[in-house]
């Protein structure tokens, strides 16, 4: 199994969030270092969004997906779904 982060990211821009809502991914990297180091694995696939780290005792996997930090939206071919039901590309 793996815990995968992303970060804050307002679909639609229907939440009205900022830039200084967003934690970055590699802060959170940091954060989950300090108390085990990590390994990055790369991506799962080519299309794959998330990088990928395993725990150097094995003990966890890890994905962040740094949507905001480092955007690859001109790229995505994922469609987003609201809590209000809404669909978007």
């Amino acid at each position: 199994m793996i815990t995968r982060f992303i970060e804050y990211m307002d679909v639609g821009t229907i939440i009205g969030g900022t830039l200084d809502d967003v934690v970055p991914s590699r802060e959170l990297a940091e954060r989950i270092e300090e108390r085990m180091p990590l390994v990055p694995v790369g991506k799962h696939s080519p299309d794959g969004v998330a990088d990928r780290y395993r725990s150097l005792d094995g003990s966890g996997k890890f994905g962040f997906v740094s949507s905001v930090s480092q955007p690859f939206c001109c790229t995505c071919t994922r469609a987003r779904l609201s809590v209000g039901g809404n669909i978007y590309t």
